[in-house]
């Protein structure tokens, strides 16, 4: 009943061989095109780049001018 581990994947490989196989053209030509700007998301920082953070901003009550005086 012990299977090798590698016939548990053989049908991956398969439909891998079969998905290139027919639209092989259009993932390179994807590749291709997607390159440029992941390279230049890469240069720029990429996984690494720290996201700014928001500042946080005191609220301040609203005031109201002081009252003039009577006459």
């Amino acid at each position: 009943m012990d299977r090798h581990p590698l016939e548990l994947v053989t049908p991956v490989f398969h439909w891998l061989d079969r998905v290139i196989a027919e639209y092989g053209l259009y993932i390179y030509l994807v590749a291709v095109w997607a390159s440029p700007f992941l390279i230049a998301w890469i240069l720029r920082g990429g996984f690494w780049r720290t996201r700014p953070r928001p500042r946080s901003a005191a609220v301040l009550p609203a005031s109201s001018p002081p009252a003039l005086p009577t006459v």
